[in-house]
């Protein structure tokens, strides 16, 4: 029961997220590298596993409401219980990233504050909240090729994920609308409306759409990139963009989001495919 507390799901994609910045870096295949790259992965996960239990907590008054069969709003698991198990994966990825190296230690450390920032306080800020968990969500690529002492390759990814996270968050704030306003939160839906939110997020898309070519157009990348990432990222990207700015009461928000989240799958593949291949 405490596993589906942790998120597994979430936390494989966030250790194949910072393999896949460590592979860009190309730091070599040493021993030494390996253990970096798995210690880093645990510590990431497990900090990154202790910010959603808190941020269910947080959440548990807007939950039953908003999503009762949850394990804490359901009783299943107690709020002390939960608080418990967040803080001593916390320090522990704290603790795990010490002994990587400094870069990872403080990474860690500013995820962590970021974390702890996010549940206390800027979760309910209009923009704000959405843009830590995107800048939190997109931070693995980078992690995983500056923290165990690679070059900052990563970074190009998380440019490119940061914007997509941000929609997801944009548009979560929607679906949740109805236990936010019952909490007295701030998020964007609540003090514009639904349909500002969703012109938001196409714009967003937009701008995110017309930047994919450009790791291209300046030789950082070939026409392997170009190629995949073009046709399964930026031309879904204007095309939901479009229809958010168009028809922004008629976008089905929870689709949406789910559909950006599968569409980071080629994007990382689009980098991955063009380091193996040139």
């Amino acid at each position: 029961m405490i596993i589906h507390l942790l998120r597994p799901i979430n936390l494989v994609i966030t250790v194949i997220a910072v393999i896949t910045g460590w592979l860009l870096s190309s730091p070599g295949y040493s021993f030494q590298n390996i253990m970096h790259l798995v210690l880093s992965s645990l510590a990431l996960a497990l900090t990154a596993a202790s910010g959603y239990i808190f941020n269910d907590v947080r959440d548990v008054a807007t939950d039953i409401i908003n999503k009762p069969d949850r394990l804490i709003p359901s009783g299943k698991i107690s709020v002390s219980t939960a608080l418990v198990i967040a803080g001593l994966l916390m320090v522990t990825g704290v603790g795990v990233s010490w002994y990587v190296g400094k870069e990872a230690f403080y990474f860690i450390l500013v995820i962590t504050v970021l974390l702890v920032l996010y549940s206390m306080w800027l979760s309910a800020i209009m923009i704000a909240g959405n843009l830590v968990v995107a800048i939190v969500a997109s931070s693995p690529f980078v992690y995983g090729s500056y923290a165990v002492g690679g070059s900052w390759e990563g970074a190009l990814v998380t440019a490119l994920a940061l914007p997509i996270h941000f929609v997801r968050e944009v548009l979560k704030d929607i679906e949740d609308i109805r236990g936010d306003r019952i909490a007295f939160r701030k998020t964007l839906p609540i003090c514009t409306s639904p349909s500002v939110s969703v012109r938001l997020a196409g714009i967003v898309m937009l701008m995110t759409a017309i930047a994919v070519p450009v790791p291209y157009l300046v030789d950082l990348y070939s026409w392997i990139y170009l190629a995949v990432a073009g046709v399964f990222v930026a031309i879904p990207l204007m095309i939901w963009s479009s229809k958010c700015l168009l028809y922004p009461e008629r976008v089905a928000v929870s689709t949406m989001q789910r559909n950006l989240k599968i569409i980071m799958i080629p994007g990382i593949l689009a980098f991955l495919l063009d380091g193996v291949l040139f």
